[in-house]
């Protein structure tokens, strides 16, 4: 799949991010702002919000993580203690300049890893 494909703006509206979740069949995206990846938003995130009454034609830009874990290229190995520790589904991998490289997914983890 398509890097893009997992990344959208802060602008995009909650509703927007449920549709490409489902579209790419994700529960993880990153967030990205000036062309920088600024955070994740989560399935999770997304229910908060909808508990809290926010509304969905609101953007994700207050519901969005900006501490999220990520690993550097070459160490794409320690993704295993993220998936297992965060519970997330999605891992950005990135250079030394902080540019998104790869993401790997838990499904590609297992995939490539469990050979």
């Amino acid at each position: 799949m398509k890097l893009q494909n997992y990344i959208i703006h802060t602008k995009f509206k909650i509703i927007e991010a449920i549709e490409r979740m489902q579209i790419i069949k994700t529960r993880d995206l990153l967030i990205e702002k000036n062309k920088k990846i600024i955070g994740t938003v989560s399935e999770g995130d997304i229910l908060r919000a909808i508990l809290g009454k926010k509304d969905l034609r609101n953007t994700i830009e207050d519901i969005f993580n900006t501490n999220f874990k990520f690993v550097k290229i070459g160490e794409e190995y320690k993704a295993v203690n993220i998936f297992k520790k965060e519970k997330v589904f999605i891992v950005p991998v990135f250079d030394k300049k902080f540019k998104l490289k790869k993401i790997i997914t838990l499904s590609n983890f297992f995939d490539e890893f469990t050979k």
